[in-house]
């Protein structure tokens, strides 16, 4: 069995890489910037039998998640099992939760707005990157800037107004369902939201991996009310 886990190196997503190590198996850990904790896993696995190691490749792009891929079919001849607990997280199932698609829309919407002759604001990287990083630390219940407003607002806010900024692409690119999966996201949170939750009921860390296998088994979202019940 070859197993591939995001967010590898340590936290849950290291538990869930010890409860998969057997002999024989292959363990493939991948982290973006702490490689000590990252050796240290891949030693720590090693010991107990496991065949493990490193990758080294941000996830929360698609370009690093296609280059993650091809480096782990390098090592192994097919991938068994892949689970997914980066910090940069979108949850749902695979075929649904597609931000290809909302890139896209994002992409068609400010075309249209060129070829209308209209134009749209230009802000500095250094911005967007602050953004990027309040939503990969604090997830859907923190707050990014709008730089138009030139205050902080709810991420879900910011949320809503970007499927309505692209609602008039979406029907021509086909791709509603899996731009409007947002909303779902929305309202049932993230994985790492649903993660804390089981955490906060039971205390137990071993609950927090069983809950996350059984939702990388099953491809769908535990109700909101039951993801402590889910893991029993």
């Amino acid at each position: 069995m070859a197993v591939l886990i995001t967010g590898g190196s340590k936290g849950v997503g290291f538990a869930i890489a010890k409860r998969f190590a057997e002999p024989g198996r292959d363990i493939l850990i991948n982290y973006l910037r702490d490689e000590d904790s990252a050796n240290a896993a891949v030693e720590a696995l090693r010991a107990l039998g496991a065949r493990s190691h490193a990758i080294r490749r941000d996830v929360g792009s698609i370009e690093g998640a296609r280059e993650l891929m091809a480096i782990a079919s390098e090592m192994v001849d097919r991938l068994d099992v892949i689970v997914h607990c980066a910090v940069r997280v979108l949850v749902g199932p695979l075929l649904e939760a597609d931000p290809v698609a909302l890139t896209q829309a994002i992409v068609v919407k400010l075309h249209r707005l060129y070829t209308g002759n209209m134009s749209f604001r230009l802000y500095r990287r250094a911005l967007i990157e602050e953004n990027k990083w309040r939503a990969a630390r604090y997830g859907i219940e923190g707050k990014l800037i709008d730089f138009g407003k030139e205050s902080e607002v709810p991420m879900r806010e910011l949320a809503t107004e970007l499927l309505e900024f692209v609602d008039d692409v979406v029907d021509d690119l086909g791709s509603r369902s899996a731009v409007e999966y947002v909303n779902t996201i929305l309202s049932e949170g993230t994985s790492a939201e649903r993660q804390l939750r089981v955490y906060q009921e039971t205390g137990d860390l071993k609950a927090v991996v069983r809950h996350l296998v059984e939702e990388t088994r099953g491809g769908v979202i535990q109700p909101r009310a039951s993801s402590a019940h889910a893991i029993n």
